[in-house]
């Protein structure tokens, strides 16, 4: 495990209201739409998804999972959530070694239990951390709440895999499990993004290090 975890704080980014439509299933295939491309990239800042659909409910977990080409230093994730009530989001951070297939089981590495104040529709915070991206993996990168918080969340309509600067968001996925699990399993491709940030700073060659686990 490779990360240090300093002062969570929440930032809420108020963020105009945009327009929701409601999928039949949050699980069914959608149709998707040319991806665009990642934006902030200059300053080591990217969202992915939007708020095209938007699904409402408890006791869940919901994210994307990106593959990883450059050694790159994780320092923020949010997500955009509608949170009507002061509770506690689980940010986590879950991975499994890359062997080329998406599904199968996830272990959890990280995780920043943030206390939110509500703001309604807005992009949610871990704060600063320095969580290290290395190619062996996959990661889902995810945001989980617990029974009673009737959070809504959103996903956009982008083809996925989308290109990141650091590699790829390669799925999003529509039933992440309950909202704090220690491991998750994978059954999920093809869908597109939840509507995240995640900032970051992609490591030069000479400050990389390298371990044996």
């Amino acid at each position: 495990m490779k990360y240090n975890a300093w002062i969570f704080v929440v930032v809420a980014v108020a963020v105009a209201t945009m327009g929701v439509t409601v999928e039949a299933a949050e699980n069914d295939p959608v149709a998707f739409t040319a991806p665009a491309a990642v934006t902030g990239s200059t300053d080591a800042t990217e969202t992915y998804g939007d708020a095209t659909n938007g699904w409402a409910g408890e006791d869940r977990m919901r994210g994307n999972i990106f593959s990883v080409t450059e050694f790159t230093t994780l320092e923020q994730i949010e997500q955009y959530l509608a949170v009507p009530v002061s509770t506690t989001l689980h940010f986590s951070v879950f991975r499994k070694t890359n062997d080329g297939t998406l599904t199968g089981t996830y272990t959890r590495d990280f995780l920043a239990d943030v206390a939110v104040t509500a703001a309604g529709a807005a992009f949610y915070s871990t704060g600063v951390i320095s969580y290290s991206l290395e190619p062996t993996y996959y990661y889902y990168i995810c945001t989980g709440w617990d029974i009673g918080d009737n959070i809504t969340y959103y996903r956009g309509n982008q083809a996925v895999p989308l290109a990141t600067t650091f590699g790829a968001l390669e799925t999003g996925v529509p039933d992440g499990g309950a909202g704090n699990p220690s491991t998750y399993d994978n059954t999920y491709t093809g869908f597109s993004p939840y509507y995240m940030r995640l900032t970051f700073t992609i490591v030069p060659v000479e400050l990389q290090t390298f371990t044996i686990e």
